[in-house]
């Protein structure tokens, strides 16, 4: 569902939103998930400088591997020559460190103040048909089912098929609800904090794009004047 919205329905460069024609665009992807935001602008724009934040222990790896396996090294924080660095750390208003909960199996929803989160709109045919990839690849479902989550592509069958794998779902959904989700700690800093020592402050930004699940004005509010005059886009 991320990949059909990052990459067919290009969620982040709507509304007027582009780094068509920059020279080197210099983009910042605060919550970088599993890094398929960093891999698009790498691959639709081969120039573009790429700083990645992203506290999650095991997505900051999964940022790794998947910008890896497209052919693009990620270097650490501090690497002035790496067209894409990552940080592995949160962004907000104040230096601290915090405590939060992380379920592997529903990364996409994790927030360091989940009491802020606000749900994604969602159409929920996608999300089901997601849902049912997913426990596929988990070994809930079997491979055989694949199927029927083509059917959900086909308008006159997709109300269908969506009510005979709503209960499955429901019930794959509950079991995961069920699990116990690790409890991590993470570094949160100002990003004209973290600008500054990368030696990037005063830099022009072409795109700041955050997207933390509900801690997003966190992020903003931890952004001096100084950088906010460098930036040109906010998605």
């Amino acid at each position: 569902m991320i990949y059909d919205e990052i990459f067919g329905g290009k969620v982040y460069f709507k509304h007027g939103i582009t780094l068509t024609g920059r020279e080197a665009p210099l983009v910042l992807d605060v919550g970088g998930h599993v890094g398929m935001f960093a891999v698009f602008v790498a691959e639709a724009f081969p120039n573009s400088q790429i700083q990645i934040f992203e506290p999650v222990p095991l997505l900051a790896e999964a940022i790794q591997w998947n910008l890896d396996r497209f052919g693009c090294a990620v270097a650490g924080a501090g690497d002035q020559e790496a067209r894409v660095a990552l940080h592995k750390l949160a962004v907000g208003d104040e230096e601290m460190e915090i405590s939060f909960k992380y379920d592997p199996r529903v990364s996409a929803g994790t927030s360091l103040f989940p009491k802020h989160s606000v749900p994604s709109k969602v159409d929920v045919i996608d999300l089901v048909r997601a849902l049912h990839l997913d426990g596929i690849r988990a070994g809930a479902f079997p491979e055989l089912t694949r199927f029927l989550g083509r059917l959900l592509n086909i308008p006159v069958l997709r109300y269908v098929t969506f009510f005979a794998l709503l209960p499955i779902l429901l019930l794959y959904v509950l079991r995961m609800w069920a699990s116990q989700p690790m409890s991590l700690q993470a570094k949160v800093r100002p990003l004209s904090k973290i600008l500054r020592e990368q030696r990037l402050h005063g830099k022009f930004i072409d795109l700041l794009k955050v997207d933390v699940e509900g801690a997003e004005w966190k992020v903003l509010m931890g952004i001096d004047d100084e950088t906010w005059t460098c930036i040109d886009q906010v998605r």
